[in-house]
This record gives structure tokens, C-alpha cells and sequence, in this order.
């Protein structure tokens, strides 16, 4: 296993990357704005390849294992589900011919499930996976585990059914936020394949992570004053201890909730980039 902490700083050499960071956060929509390309003629669109995803992460990736897979095109739908006496309302994005493709949970933070998470939960649909944000907007502050559980694991079932298949079992959750702590949650309880934290409260008692072997990605800012550096380099610690994979990254010039509000755009290509490796790398589609 292996244990990694990494403090980022601004470079120079980035600049041309901060471009690409500004273009590749705009929404098709907002991409459209301006000036427009001249029209080529008619044997430059013989030429043409077929268009890149769109969106804030499949742009990214020319890899042809991240395109919309062939056999089906990429559906939203609301998921309701029970989870006790309540009505819970998620979102899923998912496969019209579901496969054996997996479900990679996205736990949201504080602003719900909002035009935000839905725009990175179609994004991340076109690198093959089915996606579901559940809803945990009762849960912000909860600080048990099974309700968490509970309400994710319904979700789950409920997703499951829709797809009309046989469970794959496969797991991996990606959290911003209060939802960073959940899916630190779910990775204490279950078996996921890889575990995504972006600046989310963290656990350090080793009681607490001896159950955690998922490989783990944390996005946080030095100016975070919700969860501190120290806090993140406790979490390293014990994590290095425990025998863990845990890769943290610390952007110097950035607080909490920069995925939404950098100081920086190129720290959010930068961190977007980091997730899309991790997910390939312990969760290919």
C-alpha cells in the first residue's frame, strides 16, 4: 500500500493548462458564446471525427474508452426511494443498455443536488459508469453511521431495480463536502472500489479506518478553514499506519468548496484531472 501527501503551488508553466481549465468548466451552452468557428467545407467534414463528450470532465479525455459506449445512450431520471417513513429523491444518469457497467455514488455537500452535481453526474456517465447522487439532505448533519447507510443502500436497490439486470456489487463514491464525510462513511462499512474526499470532514482514530482499503483520493485546500491542513495530515498519518492507500493533495492557494468557488480555475482542471485518474486507475468502467 502506499501513502502520498502532496502540496500543489501555483506555476508558471500551468498558464496554457488554466486556459484549457477555463473552456473545459463552461457548459456547452456557455462554450457557444462569441465568436464562432468558420463553417468548413464540404470535404473537411468528410474529414470530421465523431465530437469529443461535452461537459466539464468528458472533454478532457480523447481515450475512445471514454466515449458514450455504443450499445446505448445516456438517460436522467429522479430515483425515489424509501428509507423508513421518508421519501428520498436522488438523481441517477445511467446507460439506456445498462451492461455490467458500475454505479459510482456521488455524495453531495451542502448545496444538494443542484444544476452543479447534475452537470458532473452526466460528465462522468460518458466515461461508462451509471451514476447516482442519493439524496441526503436530511443527513448534513448526521453523525451516525447507519442512518447514511441506510439511505445509501436503498438508493442503491432502488437503481438496481431500474436497471433491470443482475447487481454487479461494484461500488465507488466520490463526496464533496458534508458528503465527503459520508462517503468516508460508506467506505468504513463497505466494499468499495475507490473512495473520492474532496475536502470533507475526516475520521483519524485508527478504530475508525481499520475497515478502510479502498484506495483513497483527497482534494483540499491550505486555506480551508473547515477542515484544516492538520487534519488532512492526520488522516495521512493514520492512513500510513493503518497500512492504507491514501494520496492527498493540498492546493496552496485554495479554501473550502473550491471545486465550486476557486481562487484558481486551473486547481479545478487540476483536482477534476486527479479524480478522472484515480477512477480509471481503481474503477475502470
Amino acid at each position: 500500500m502506499s501513502e502520498t501527501l502532496i502540496h500543489r503551488v501555483c506555476r508558471a508553466s500551468r498558464c496554457a493548462l488554466g486556459v484549457l481549465a477555463v473552456l473545459a468548466l463552461l457548459s456547452p451552452a456557455a462554450c457557444n458564446k462569441g465568436n464562432k468557428p468558420a463553417e468548413p467545407d464540404e470535404e473537411e467534414k468528410a474529414d470530421e471525427q465523431p465530437p469529443e463528450p461535452q461537459g466539464p470532465l468528458g472533454s478532457l479525455l480523447p481515450d475512445p474508452r471514454h466515449q458514450i459506449p455504443a450499445s446505448g445512450e445516456i438517460r436522467q431520471t429522479l430515483v425515489i426511494y424509501a428509507v423508513g417513513n421518508h421519501s428520498m429523491v436522488g438523481h441517477l444518469v445511467y446507460h439506456e443498455n445498462p451492461g455490467t457497467a458500475p454505479i459510482l455514488l456521488l455524495m453531495h455537500d451542502e448545496e444538494g443536488i443542484d444544476d452543479w452535481l447534475r452537470q458532473r453526474a452526466e460528465s462522468y456517465a460518458r466515461l461508462g459508469y451509471h451514476v447516482l447522487c442519493p439524496d441526503l439532505s436530511e443527513l448534513l448533519n448526521e453523525t451516525l453511521d447507519q442512518p447514511v447507510l441506510d439511505n445509501v443502500i436503498a438508493a442503491v436497490a432502488d437503481t438496481e431495480t431500474r436497471l433491470a439486470r443482475k447487481p454487479t456489487g461494484r461500488l465507488a463514491a466520490i463526496g464533496w463536502g458534508s458528503g465527503g464525510g459520508h462517503a468516508l462513511t460508506l467506505a468504513r462499512h463497505l466494499d468499495l472500489e475507490a473512495l473520492i474526499i474532496c475536502y470533507g470532514p475526516l475520521i483519524s482514530t485508527p478504530t475508525a479506518l481499520e475497515k478502510v482499503r479502498e484506495p483513497v483520493l483527497g482534494i483540499f485546500g491550505r486555506l480551508d478553514q473547515v477542515v484544516p491542513e492538520a487534519t488532512v495530515t492526520e488522516f495521512h498519518s493514520t492512513m500510513q499506519k493503518m497500512g492504507g492507500t491514501f494520496n492527498g493533495n493540498i492546493w496552496a492557494d485554495e479554501g473550502h468548496d473550491f471545486m465550486r468557488t476557486p481562487n484558481d480555475p486551473t486547481n479545478v482542471l487540476e483536482a477534476n484531472l486527479e479524480i478522472i485518474q484515480w477512477l480509471d486507475t481503481y474503477f475502470e468502467p
